[in-house]
């Protein structure tokens, strides 16, 4: 069975204009989630700036949109993707512009290329069930609660993603959605 990401049906979250969201990833299995509030029992694992204001819609992926091998067994996904369009009349983001996938993490060593690895297969096979959506921007996010900033480049990593998937790769904790 082909997943189909853009699926309405797999849109938990209402459209969002917030400046600023915050992103969940609960443990025990639940899906991820967003909130205009940055405090919880939970810490939140990345930001979100929509500085512009933009429709965006957060939709949870990993433990909530199945996504199965060749063998029948669950392919490894990123937690979430957010879709934006700079179209204000777009309520309910019919024909999103752009689209963020991002991975969550919560871990103090080794995390970059699992994260990266999760991006990557979940953004392989966005792009072989949607090979005709037209977005204008295309990002992937590792983000990591516990290292929000870098001190070492991943130009490499970053170049590579790009050149194979068309998605632009981003190791931070903040998600800006461009305009």
């Amino acid at each position: 069975m082909t997943p189909d990401f853009l699926d309405p049906m797999h849109r938990r979250e209402g459209v969002k204009r917030d400046a600023r969201l915050f992103l969940y990833d609960p443990a025990g299995g639940a899906p991820a989630y967003s909130s205009n509030e940055g405090t919880s029992g939970e810490q939140w694992a990345a930001q979100v700036d929509n500085a512009q204001g933009l429709p965006l819609q957060f939709v949870p992926v990993d433990n909530h949109i199945p996504v199965m091998r060749a063998d029948g067994d669950m392919e490894s996904r990123c937690d979430a993707m957010l879709l934006y369009t700079t179209d204000h009349g777009d309520t309910g983001l019919d024909r999103p512009q752009g689209i963020a996938f991002v991975e969550l993490k919560d871990e103090h060593e080794a995390w970059i290329t699992h994260a990266v690895g999760q991006l990557y297969a979940t953004v392989t096979r966005f792009n072989e069930c949607h090979p005709h959506v037209g977005l204008r921007w295309r990002y992937a996010y590792a983000a990591n609660r516990r290292h929000p900033s870098f001190q070492v480049s991943h130009k490499d990593h970053m170049q590579q993603f790009r050149q194979s998937t068309g998605f632009r790769l981003l190791i931070q904790d903040k998600v800006r959605i461009p305009k």
